[in-house]
């Protein structure tokens, strides 16, 4: 779930995962989004599903690791403030993901066919 700030989810925030996490596009599939917003500061969360695996890469100063982590250990990881702030409603939305509910896919239905 690589995350970032300040830019709308699309193709840049895409471009970013690829550079900062090694993330191929082609083998995730956009779930949802979600803002904090501070007023002066926000924090995008992006959340897809990985299509086939991959391994993440470092490949900038930002991150120190990367690795995949089950769902449930998520809230034992020392985590970025804002990250943490957001991430009960963030494993609400995607145990509905989970279960096909409503954020099982985030594309319009004209994408999707």
């Amino acid at each position: 779930m690589p995350a970032t700030s300040t830019r709308p989810p699309s193709k840049p925030r895409s471009r970013e995962a690829n550079e900062e996490a090694g993330v191929p596009a082609e083998l995730v599939s956009l779930q949802f989004s979600s803002v904090l917003d501070l007023g002066f500061w926000s924090y995008t969360t992006v959340v897809v599903r990985a299509l086939a695996p991959f391994e993440p890469v470092i490949s900038d100063r930002e991150s120190i690791a990367l690795r995949w982590v089950p769902t449930e250990l998520i809230e034992k990881l020392p985590l970025h403030p804002g990250f943490a702030q957001s991430w009960p409603a963030l494993r609400a939305r995607l145990d509905g993901a989970d279960a096909g509910g409503p954020a099982a896919d985030a594309r319009s239905p004209e994408s999707r066919a």
